[in-house]
């Protein structure tokens, strides 16, 4: 991981993943949702964790799908079900928490 992530697990099975790219405000990107669904497998593997927090930055916890997702979306070149985040986020084995800060596009 490049450092957009920062993932940290207590002992007690609470684990927070901070996602960390204040340069792209959280946006989208390949390598960004490459990072979070590599951050979310490793938390799979662990098998410690009870319950995940979602944390963001304090001015945007999210900066949704950069343009060009958006465009393919609008251009049918991609469909709403090829956003693979929100689906893995519900796939997980425990809950998740958003403790949202700030803005959060979609």
């Amino acid at each position: 991981m490049s450092g957009r992530m920062k993932l940290s697990a207590e002992p007690s099975g609470i684990s927070t993943l901070k996602m960390d790219d204040a340069q792209a405000r959280n946006v989208f990107s390949s390598g960004f949702i490459a990072e979070f669904l590599e951050a979310l497998d490793e938390l799979e593997r662990g098998q410690r964790t009870r319950v995940l927090i979602l944390c963001g930055l304090p001015e945007v916890f999210c900066g949704g799908a950069e343009k060009q997702g958006l465009l393919d979306l609008c251009e049918g070149k991609a469909a709403v079900r090829d956003l693979v985040i929100g689906e893995r986020l519900l796939d997980l084995p425990f809950p998740v928490i958003a403790a949202m800060e700030g803005h959060a596009i979609g």
